[in-house]
């Protein structure tokens, strides 16, 4: 455990405070004395995208490529024909930019290996990463609304949810059309 600890040290230290360039087996286990009593204990992002989508209320696992339309409170995402609106307000975003925005949406938040994953199956450079979520923040400022997506240090970006409407953040993926209202249960 003391070596372990070291070479992650050693590691944290040569990437100037960053866990995600190391290996994995580099990163403190995950065990109970570790996370109780450890302020050096860290969580990895990677690990927790490796897990299943799945429907918060009733477990049901989702696919990610099956899913046609994602509603998080104001946002809506349609992949099938690249349309993102928020607020019911439609906002021009180019396919890949699209892409980008579904992946971080679909979860809620993504790490920036997993960002430059999609752009490396979209046949880009991952190099582009920045100026493809600066393009997106911009097109959401454009229509009054505010980044769709915060930056995690330098772990990744997780989702801005803002209400819809009905005030509602609820998330909602894997309808089949996009839906022009929501009511909510009284």
């Amino acid at each position: 455990m003391k070596q372990e600890r070291a070479r992650a040290e050693e590691r944290f230290a040569a990437n100037d405070g960053g866990f995600l360039d190391a290996p994995i087996e580099d990163m403190p286990q995950d065990t109970a004395e570790n996370s109780a009593s450890d302020p050096f204990y860290a969580i990895d992002v990677r690990a927790l995208e490796s897990s299943p989508l799945c429907c918060s209320c009733c477990g049901v696992t989702l696919d990610q490529v099956t899913t046609s339309v994602i509603k998080r409170g104001a946002l809506t995402i349609q992949r099938e024909n690249f349309a993102v609106s928020w607020r019911a307000k439609p906002i021009a975003l180019s396919p890949t930019e699209t892409e980008m925005l579904a992946s971080i949406a679909a979860r809620g938040y993504a790490s920036f290996s997993s960002i430059s994953a999609v752009l490396t199956n979209l046949g880009l450079s991952p190099r582009t990463r920045d100026v493809l979520l600066h393009r997106i923040r911009r097109k959401f400022q454009a229509v009054g609304a505010a980044a769709p997506f915060a930056r995690c240090g330098n772990a990744g970006l997780r989702l801005v949810v803002e209400p819809d409407e009905q005030g509602s953040t609820a998330t909602v993926i894997g309808l089949r059309s996009a839906p022009t209202t929501f009511v909510t249960a009284r």
